[in-house]
């Protein structure tokens, strides 16, 4: 009963993937059946980690029935955790930012208009993009501080060149009103990608400061990055663009910008 009450749950969201924009009842109605079946699980799994500890209890003559519940808790919390910190474009957005709300505003506003008139609309999510011409030289020259690695906050990038071959693609066989996470494969703490840049052009690391001295020192705009940590997951991009990074990440592509710069 678990399995197939899983397996359909999991059909059902599946099933979002093929949905037309304009199929509102369907979608409404598959939330609900996936809804329906993985309620079902739920039960189900806590009297598996209760038969769990009875079992370990008959097995070895002793009860550790606090021990499963935690060992199974820990790694229920951890799934979630990093489950809940790579974001993907299903995931609805929330803004905390007044220029993050224009963001979110204005990508509705694109995909109404598409529905509205009939043109195909695929919006591209970038995040920081770097180039010769785009690297942090002048912050790094000016000492400007990064956040210390225990309050530092996630940031994606793209390199230029990967990101116009994302918008050739996107052009070609973005889906109507589709959203892309227009990153490379690896999210990096924003303290380490200065390191990264500093280090290959042989400038001092930038002065590390927590987030309360930060909001002293940093001007907003950068302020405001560091507000809104993510970690994009760029699976969409790979499997209905067909797009393969020239540069899966800065490590990739910063250095063969040295002697452009």
């Amino acid at each position: 009963m678990f399995g197939t009450a899983l397996l359909v749950s999991t059909l059902c969201l599946l099933a979002f993937l093929f949905f037309p924009p304009n199929a509102a009842g369907t979608v409404v109605l598959t939330g609900m059946l996936h809804g329906f079946f993985y309620g079902i699980t739920t039960p189900i799994l806590w009297s598996m980690v209760a038969d769990v500890a009875d079992f370990s209890e008959w097995r070895n003559n002793r009860r550790a029935t606090a021990i499963v519940f935690s060992a199974i808790m820990v790694g229920l919390k951890i799934g979630l955790a990093v489950g809940g910190a790579l974001v993907a474009e299903t995931r609805p957005p929330r803004p905390q930012t007044e220029r993050a709300r224009r963001r979110a505003d204005a990508e509705r506003q694109l995909r109404e208009w598409g529905r509205r008139s009939g043109v195909r609309v695929s919006i591209l999510r970038v995040p920081g993009i770097y180039a010769a011409d785009r690297l942090p030289l002048a912050r790094l020259r000016s000492g400007t501080p990064a956040l210390r690695a225990d309050e530092d906050a996630y940031v994606n990038h793209v390199h230029a060149d990967d990101l116009a071959r994302i918008v050739v693609a996107a052009l070609h066989r973005g889906g109507p009103g589709r959203m892309y996470n227009a990153a490379d494969d690896a999210p990096i703490r924003m303290g380490d990608y200065f390191d990264l840049v500093a280090d290959r052009f042989g400038l001092p690391h930038p002065p590390r400061v927590s987030r309360a001295e930060a909001d002293q020192l940093i001007a907003g705009n950068l302020r405001s990055f560091m507000g809104e940590s993510r970690r994009l997951v760029n699976r969409r991009l790979k499997e209905e663009l067909g797009v393969r990074l020239r540069y899966p990440t800065v490590h990739d592509g910063v250095p063969q910008l040295v002697e452009a710069a």
